[in-house]
């Protein structure tokens, strides 16, 4: 696995520098749908691009949400 995940930072940072050919493109392609991890990281990736895009950085968390949280940390409501 650990060779996976540095073959699949090579390939990445070839990808950034936009020296990636189209047989890397697709055994990317390929890996990502094997690796549960690598989707979550590239979901979570996606989703910090559409917020920054965005600007909307202010995320409204529902008032019980919210509540049970501060309960479960200890914490005041201000």
């Amino acid at each position: 696995m650990v060779d996976n995940k540095k073959r699949l930072s090579e390939i990445l940072t070839n990808k950034l520098s936009e020296d990636i050919d189209n047989n890397m493109v697709q055994e990317l392609a390929d890996y990502i749908k094997k690796c549960e991890d690598c989707k979550m990281d590239i979901d979570t990736i996606q989703q910090t691009i559409k917020l920054a895009r965005t600007g909307d950085f202010e995320v409204l968390i529902p008032q019980g949400v919210s509540k049970r949280l501060f309960e479960v940390l200890g914490l005041d409501q201000e």
